[in-house]
């Protein structure tokens, strides 16, 4: 089930193929000539456009599901289009549905976010993480939702034998990778004349090695198939210098020219490498941060999270949906021209424009 490129012309989205469950079909995907002139002429053709409009929709039944209802994700790219000449909103159709993808890190904060949106948009979804009990609290979470089987494979990323085998088992059960989002590791601050080598060495380990090693791994059978989509969450630091977290500003500005890097090289596949940089994050590891901070700054740690807070042009921090919503929408056939770029999801915090 190769990637196919978008022709001139053509509406179809370009990981649709022949044979792929989220192919367009014909009639949906392109207007007959007779239905271009039936569009081009609703201003004069009155009532028959409506009846033309009644036909398409009867000729073209929308995917069920198996009790016979309307699938969401099916109904989302006609009906937007109906919708918006008929004065009602509509879904947006991801063409998620049927895709297969690794989240690392899927088991806490926002690759737990991650792994539900792309399970909502009906993709086959696999998590990676460290703790095994807390991949099977997820699963359970995903599939009490409705997000049907997810894989879950325990393992330590910040080793090459177990990115390897992770990444070979993600492939052999879902059958094929078509997405990758790089989530895990996350990176100690400190004093930076006090940070020993091994902390350093340890943290990039996980997450600046992990994330190259892991799209490494991904690279030739994303290849083999056609295509595919990485995407990194790597981390506003990247951005945003401060003398207390330079291990993870470094690892995180490095992430970046890695993404932009990797884009080049896989545009040729139709591998698009987009990345996204989220600033502080409603996840347990933002309450343990708080906690710490609010402790060495002598102040209680209700006041200490709402000054952090009221420091952003929102007046609050991200949510982990917030990067998730926009992780789905990187990876899916509606960000096909998009690659090798890093949005900072951050409410507005950075300040600063970049090229």
């Amino acid at each position: 089930m190769a990637y196919a490129r978008r022709s001139r012309g053509s509406c179809r989205s370009p990981w649709a193929t022949s044979t792929s469950p989220t192919a367009t079909p014909r009639g949906r995907g392109r207007c007959s000539p007779r239905a271009r002139r039936a569009c081009t002429g609703a201003a004069s053709a009155g009532p028959t456009s409506s009846r033309l409009r009644a036909r398409s929709r009867a000729a073209s039944p929308a995917s069920r599901d198996s009790t016979g209802r309307r699938c969401p994700a099916s109904r989302g790219r006609r009906d937007t289009g109906e919708a918006a000449r008929d004065g009602e909103g509509g879904a947006v159709d991801l063409e998620l549905g049927g895709k297969t993808a690794l989240v690392t890190g899927g088991s806490k904060g926002i690759g737990r976010a991650i792994a539900h949106a792309l399970a909502r948009e009906g993709a086959r979804v696999a998590i990676c993480a460290r703790e095994k009990a807390a991949l099977e609290a997820t699963a359970r979470e995903l599939g009490a939702a409705g997000g049907g089987e997810v894989v879950t494979l325990a393992g330590d990323l910040s080793r090459l034998d177990e990115v390897e085998r992770v990444t070979a088992e993600a492939a052999q059960r879902l059958g094929r990778l078509d997405i990758l989002v790089n989530n895990a590791g996350a990176i100690r601050g400190g004093d930076f004349l006090t940070i020993p080598d091994a902390q350093w060495a340890g943290d990039w380990s996980l997450k600046l090695l992990g994330y190259v090693r892991m799209a490494r791994a991904v690279f030739p059978r994303m290849q083999a198939q056609g295509g595919g989509r990485i995407c990194n969450v790597i981390g506003a630091a990247g951005r945003n210098p401060t003398p207390g977290y330079l291990p993870g500003g470094v690892a995180n500005a490095g992430l970046i020219n890695f993404t932009k890097g990797l884009a080049d090289l896989g545009a040729p596949s139709n591998i698009l490498v987009t990345a996204v940089s989220p600033a502080a994050t409603a996840t347990p590891r933002w309450d343990m941060l708080m906690v710490q901070q609010a402790r060495a700054a002598g102040k209680p740690p209700d006041v200490f999270r709402a000054e952090a807070e009221k420091a952003y042009p929102l007046k609050r921090i991200a949510r982990p949906e917030d990067v998730a919503d926009l992780v789905c929408f990187l990876v899916s056939a509606r960000a096909s021209f998009l690659t090798g770029i890093c949005v900072t999801v951050d409410g507005g915090a950075t300040r600063g424009v970049y090229p």
